[in-house]
């Protein structure tokens, strides 16, 4: 199953964040952040959760976020933008066209993509979760073709969840109901 399929599962209400966290928590995707980090919170873990707007008007826009290595991370995007004014609105999946002058060319053009520091970009959407592979500051913006973003419209509101300092392997085992 591939990732994009895995989250379209969760955001499903399926139990397959139990995977990560070792509980099951069925929810949708915008009740997904909560469930989990209210859970995180009840049991003492330290989150960090942050709301920030992407506009689609601005190229690789700091999240305000500083991450570092090895860290988890829960992104759920949620508004409607545009790379063109003459076009309808979509959410964070972009749209189903690619193009090779994107910053991302493997990612739908309109798609809603991350990069940590200077590091290569990687596909966020509507909903991701992954670990932070490098330190630096998260940065955020829509796939769009370099210096043509000026005609873009709308914003995305992101939430963003990071864990604490726990390791990975601390943080299952901790977790772990089989």
């Amino acid at each position: 199953m591939s990732r994009r399929s895995s989250m379209a599962t969760i955001a499903a209400g399926s139990c397959l964040l139990g995977l990560i966290v070792g509980v099951c928590l069925t929810a949708t995707a915008t009740g997904l952040s909560s469930g989990l980090f209210t859970l995180l919170k009840r049991r003492g873990e330290q989150t960090l959760t942050s709301t920030v707007r992407v506009r689609a008007n601005g190229e690789w826009q700091d999240s305000g976020i500083s991450l570092k290595r090895g860290q988890r991370v829960l992104i759920l995007a949620n508004g409607q933008w545009s790379h063109d004014n003459g076009i309808s609105l979509y959410d964070a999946d972009g749209m189903g066209v690619y193009d090779d002058n994107a910053l991302l060319p493997t990612a739908k053009v309109g798609m809603l993509i991350g990069k940590i520091g200077d590091s290569q970009p990687f596909i966020i959407g509507t909903n991701t979760v992954f670990v932070a592979a490098r330190n630096g500051h998260l940065y955020l913006s829509m796939n769009d073709a370099r210096h043509t973003f000026v005609d873009n419209q709308g914003e995305i509101a992101v939430q963003i969840m990071v864990e604490g300092r726990q390791s990975w392997l601390q943080f299952v085992l901790r977790y772990n109901r089989y």
